[in-house]
């Protein structure tokens, strides 16, 4: 969802799923909402040579936690996106690199530099705003 593109090989409404559609309106307003955020950091890619979506350690390569980290990543420098790799999972550990993170599901504000184990269901796509 964010990605650079996002393309459905079948249109959500073709699985005659009430769930599956709503997940993929979700997805689609999350996309929305950060719009502006890909672009920019698009605009900042060509201007710089800088990735879009980078590894947590892209902005603090000296913290050692976020060296290690492989199933995050980051959309310029100040979205972190944990997505679920695995299925059935219902909690993730999620490392948050120095600084404030604001959950979008709920606005809890998490101190960085830090792990937590964070609840997820199918509909989740956990997401921090930096504060």
């Amino acid at each position: 969802v964010l990605l650079p593109a996002i393309q459905f090989s079948f249109p959500p409404w073709l699985y005659n799923d009430e769930q599956v559609i709503r997940i993929a309106y979700k997805c689609l307003e999350i996309r929305e909402r950060y719009r502006s955020i890909l672009l920019s950091t698009a605009e900042e890619c060509v201007q710089y040579g800088t990735p879009m979506i980078r590894p947590l350690w892209f902005c603090d390569p000296y913290d050692a936690n976020a060296l290690i980290c492989e199933n995050e990543y980051m959309l310029g420098n100040n979205l972190l996106i944990a997505p679920v790799l695995e299925e059935n999972a219902n909690q993730l550990n999620i490392y948050l690199p120095q600084g404030k993170w604001k959950c979008i599901r709920d606005e809890q504000v998490y101190e960085g530099n830090q792990s937590y184990l964070y609840s997820v269901t199918i509909e989740d796509i956990p997401v921090f705003e930096r504060c």
